[in-house]
């Protein structure tokens, strides 16, 4: 008969005292364990790239915690993980929030001085620039109208067009990219 050969189960406390001695195959242990924790932090209505980011940042922070941890100071390490990783999860989201707004701020300062630049542009010149950056036809018609009244609301513009006013915003968006991009910064 076979006999398989039992592992004795350690304890997640066991584990971590074992990962801080540089045990790989504990940590091995300890992340299949808890890795539907990370995924499970990660999946809450977030952007692809920016779960798997945030997936990326909580394993290194779940590293950091178990080296840290510390038995005689902390309750269970289940409970300890779970306070830390939450914790990391709020302040990385916050940071991320952040810096969106940050490059949202930035961004309209240079979309404002692109179209600005354009708007005062003189009409042949202002041909020329479309052509360079080889924009799609409902891209002209929209800076067409942008041009004519540069004040119009998004919904006035989007009406002309046929078009519904996210649209427009998302065209907007995509023109000033290409605009950014060619190098209409100033």
């Amino acid at each position: 008969m076979n006999k398989e050969r039992q592992i004795p189960e350690r304890s997640d406390e066991e584990l971590a005292k074992e990962v801080q001695n540089e045990n790989k195959n504990a940590l091995e242990i300890l992340v299949r364990k808890y890795a539907p924790l990370i995924y499970s932090l990660t999946r809450k209505n977030f952007e692809k790239n920016f779960s798997q980011d945030l997936a990326q940042d909580l394993w290194v922070k779940f590293i950091e915690h178990t080296k840290n941890y510390d038995e005689t100071k902390n309750s269970s390490f289940a409970g300890y993980i779970k306070v830390m990783l939450y914790a990391d999860r709020w302040t990385i989201l916050r940071r991320h929030m952040k810096n969106i707004q940050r490059e949202s701020a930035n961004l309209e300062d240079v979309e404002k001085i692109t179209y600005d630049r354009y708007e005062n542009l003189e009409n042949e010149e202002a041909e020329n620039i479309i052509k360079k950056l080889e924009l799609t036809e409902k891209q002209q018609v929209f800076l067409k109208h942008r041009r004519e009244n540069p004040d119009a609301p998004m919904r006035e513009i989007a009406s002309k067009m046929g078009i519904s006013q996210v649209a427009a915003h998302k065209m907007q968006k995509r023109i000033q990219k290409i605009f950014i991009k060619a190098g209409y910064k100033n």
